[in-house]
């Protein structure tokens, strides 16, 4: 382990008083892991302090086989699952049967078709029922993110 620079500590020390304070209020609260690098800094936050909160993910099924590897290694770092979930598998037969495995490149209306299917209904699913999910907020005008600062309700 390393120590954070002081600067450091205090954001996530303030993103962990966020944190606690969602789970206070909302109760029942989640977090979307995209498992980059930013996710994985606020997977340690969340599994480190405020273990309450579930951490999911969305396979698409177009993950690169790494995204698989770290998968398994987060989980076995934590000790915990993080729960996947799979786009169904009739819609996205469906939607390959007609458009073909690649169809998404073949337009705009495609692609958002496909992510329908791939990402948005299985993240609705992921937050059903949730009274909360805690997520990062691009800052405008730069390429930093950061957790909000207040509960979107």
């Amino acid at each position: 382990m390393f120590e954070l620079s002081k600067v450091l500590r205090e954001r996530a020390d303030d993103s962990i008083s966020q944190l606690h304070t969602a789970v206070a209020e909302f109760k029942n609260v989640c977090y979307a892991n995209s498992l980059g690098s930013e996710s994985i800094v606020l997977t340690d936050l969340i599994w480190g302090a405020v273990p309450q909160i579930e951490i999911f993910s969305i396979d698409t099924g177009r993950l690169y086989p790494e995204t698989y590897d770290l998968i398994e290694r987060v989980q076995q770092r934590y000790g915990r699952a993080l729960t996947i979930y799979y786009p169904k598998t009739a819609d996205l037969e469906g939607w390959v049967g007609e458009n073909g495995i690649n169809g998404f490149r073949n337009g705009l209306d495609q692609r958002r078709a496909c992510c329908g299917i791939r990402k948005v209904e299985p993240f609705r699913r992921a937050i059903a029922g949730r009274a909360a999910w805690a997520r990062r907020l691009m800052i405008r005008g730069g390429g930093a993110r950061n957790l909000t600062r207040h509960a979107a309700r």
